[in-house]
């Protein structure tokens, strides 16, 4: 035994040992003691405060929607919070509401009639039933699920969220995220290529171009003379332009071209309405395939001082009714072998075009009929009120040239 010891201790007597193990043995039962305890009995560091965060910190709702906001307590078992509007208890019918959906998540609201609210945005704050002194907050954008707004003074492309109070500047931006069935409201102003605009500008599908009125809103147009590069391209089913002035650049440039961008064989629809396009070399431009149910409307416009009102190219097919012609060139409409267009009588007897062509001596005709097919001009107001002055003076078609189709005007 004492040779295993000495083999296994070199050096090192029994009693040495022996000594070693009565000071290293209290030694580690303490350190044992201390890497087991659960530091209950050691704070250094003293609770921590009660905190909270709302998600998400910021969402967009529309009016008529809601929007759901989770607020998450931290350093507490009583995770209870109360919602605030603008440090409104759960909120107000003018600033919108909270409805609680459990302790921690409460559904936003905001309030049920649009036209009276004169903000865009509203802050939403949870504070901590446990601690009345923290709060988490987050943002709740409001826009309206029918327009996005555009303005040339106030908006601005980069922090503009296309409310009424934050609109943004370009047209080219608001057509970039405005959504189905919604309207782009254009505020005063003259909007281009040298302001920021790329043109042509597009609606999407659904989607209504709509300024603040023919004297308050402006396009300009590019130069040049290329129906395919207007200043506005109408080619997206149920697109539409109201209430706007496109103008060119003393008789150059395309106002409005409507060409929808398939074969479609029905229900589809392209509208300006309200619009006045003006110096320009041709002012509508209309570019279809040839069926009836594939409705081209220019409604209640006014084109004057332009080289051709409107034309209508490859299939065009237009339906023109309660516009004004003015002081134009060359035609106020010109039908081109193909294409058709209308000015009253679509698909019944005397339905009236009702627009009216002032014209002067220096100007062009009123009409030109290039394809050979008849051309409906029913129960619209001419230059004169003589139907053969009309007819010869006025109106281009079989009695100028054999070939082509007669315009039936009433009177004659």
């Amino acid at each position: 035994m004492a040779a295993r010891d000495i083999r296994q201790y070199p050096g090192e007597s029994v009693f040495e040992r022996n000594k070693m193990k009565r000071l290293l043995f209290p030694a580690l039962a303490l350190a044992a003691a201390v890497i087991g305890c659960d530091n209950k009995g050691i704070d250094h560091e003293g609770p921590r405060d009660i905190s909270i965060s709302v998600i998400p910190r910021v969402d967009t709702v529309s009016f008529g929607d809601s929007t759901l906001f989770i607020a998450l307590v931290y350093n507490t078992n009583q995770r209870a919070v109360t919602w605030y509007v603008n440090d409104d208890p759960s909120g107000n019918d003018s600033l919108g509401n909270m409805t609680p959906l459990n302790d921690t998540s409460a559904y936003y609201h905001p309030p049920f009639i649009y036209d009276q609210v004169t903000f865009d945005s509203v802050l939403i704050k949870a504070r901590s039933n446990a601690d009345t002194t923290k709060f988490g907050i987050a943002v709740a954008n409001l826009v309206h699920p029918n327009f996005v707004f555009v303005d040339s003074a106030i908006g601005n492309d980069i922090s503009g969220k296309g409310t009424i109070f934050h609109p943004y500047r370009t047209i080219t931006k608001g057509l970039s995220v405005v959504t189905t069935g919604q309207t782009l409201i254009v505020g005063p102003g003259t909007y281009s290529a040298a302001t920021g605009e790329v043109m042509p500008l597009t609606p999407p599908y659904r989607v209504t171009l709509k300024g603040k009125g023919i004297d308050s809103t402006r396009v300009l147009a590019p130069t040049g003379i290329n129906i395919s590069t207007p200043a506005i391209l109408l080619r997206n089913n149920l697109a539409a332009v109201e209430s706007l002035t496109v103008i060119g650049g003393t008789i150059t440039g395309v106002g409005i071209t409507m060409s929808p961008n398939i074969d479609t064989l029905s229900n589809f629809e392209l509208t300006i309405l309200g619009c006045r396009v003006t110096q320009c070399f041709i002012g509508v431009a209309t570019k279809s395939n040839p069926r009836r149910s594939s409705q081209i409307l220019l409604y209640q416009s006014q084109i004057d001082n332009c080289r051709i009102g409107v034309i209508s190219t490859q299939n065009g097919y237009a339906l023109i009714q309660q516009n004004v012609f003015e002081a134009i060139d060359s035609a106020g409409v010109l039908v081109t072998l193909g294409s058709q267009i209308f000015l009253g009588q679509t698909s019944g007897p005397n339905l009236p075009g009702e627009n009216s062509f002032v014209f002067g001596s220096g100007d062009g005709w009123c009409v030109i009929n290039l394809d050979t097919s008849d051309f409906y001009a029913q129960m619209n107001q001419w230059p004169a009120t003589d139907s053969a002055a009309i007819d010869t003076l006025w109106i281009y078609d079989d009695d100028e040239d054999p070939t082509k189709g007669t315009v039936h005007f009433w009177p004659e």
